[in-house]
């Protein structure tokens, strides 16, 4: 599934401010100073890339770049959101 850019913006602005205020405080990267050095965006990439990776433990041929652009469309429209235990 394609998406725009606006589309994808869209799909942020659905997160609520606690859900921005926990990925701030619990997803994001941050420096060494505790100040964030990563974008909502660039957390989905960074989740999406070690999402696919796996895929290459199981299948030696598989396109992981492809299988991460899929999972990166579905994780910015907020179509599948991969979690930690609390």
């Amino acid at each position: 599934m394609d998406t725009t850019l606006q589309d994808r913006e869209s799909a942020l602005d659905l997160l609520s401010e606690n859900a921005m205020t926990v990925l701030k405080s619990r997803y994001l990267k941050k420096d060494e100073n505790g100040r964030v050095i990563e974008t909502s965006d660039e957390m989905f990439h960074r989740v999406a890339s070690s999402i696919a990776k796996i895929d290459a433990l199981y299948d030696p041929n598989a396109d992981i770049e492809k299988i991460k652009n899929e999972f990166y469309e579905m994780i910015s429209n907020l179509e599948f959101l991969p979690n930690s235990p609390t």
